[in-house]
């Protein structure tokens, strides 16, 4: 059996790509990792296959020109955007509904409703650079089909249905049963880097620690002290 066919149908995608693939341990840090011209989303980005999350999370990044966007694009599975500088705004399209948009800058976190088509703009001066953590392994290692996942025209109205506000900035949070963790249910974060993080004392002394639940994901994350 070739290399090749020991692969999984996400690393097989990764490879069509035609990006930078960099498997790593971890990452010092995402501003200075290479990356190569990517023709699908027009910008330039490389993905990271972390060891030990091979098949479950995926993660890439990718850097937009001032005053240019990336392609239109939709998805089945669930993506989770962070702002490593620039400044600019994202569009949101579902058939039947209006165009909404909303504007970000460094440091803002947000993800766009599953399977709705997004366009991400650089409006400022300098490049903008952003990370992205995904759960597409698990969608292309289950469905096996390309088409599928980019071309599937379900909404997911239980998720997002054009209402507005969506994304405004929201602190709605509470103390879950298990294992006393706050939780923040929000669609924005504006900025990582000033946002209020909870107090966890669980996790030991002097730790701050948020779970956040953000466009409806499964795909959840935490913001930590």
């Amino acid at each position: 059996m070739s290399d090749f066919e020991r692969k999984t149908p996400y690393e097989k995608w990764l490879d069509r790509e035609g990006v930078p693939v960099i498997e790593v341990y971890g990452v010092k840090d995402l501003r200075q990792i290479a990356l190569g011209e990517w023709k699908r989303l027009g910008c330039k980005g490389a993905y990271l296959q972390l060891k030990g999350l091979e098949g479950i999370t995926g993660l890439f990044g990718f850097e937009i020109p001032p005053g240019k966007s990336l392609n239109p694009e939709k998805h089945l599975y669930e993506k989770v955007i962070c702002v490593l500088s620039g400044e600019g705004r994202t569009e949101i399209e579902q058939d039947g509904r209006a165009t909404i948009s909303f504007e970000w800058h460094t440091g803002s976190l947000f993800s766009p409703p599953m399977n709705t088509r997004h366009r991400v703009i650089n409006t400022g001066k300098e490049p903008a650079l952003f990370m992205a953590v995904t759960t597409a392994p698990m969608i292309f290692d289950n469905f096996h089909n390309d088409d599928f996942i980019f071309n599937c025209d379900y909404a997911f109205t239980d998720r997002y249905d054009g209402q507005e506000g969506y994304f405004a900035q929201s602190d709605r949070r509470y103390l879950g049963s298990n294992h006393k963790q706050w939780i923040l249910e929000t669609n924005f974060i504006p900025d990582v880097r000033s946002i209020v993080i909870d107090p966890q004392e669980l996790k030991g002394s002097g730790v701050f620690l948020t779970q956040f639940e953000i466009s409806e994901n499964t795909l959840i994350g935490h913001l930590a002290e």
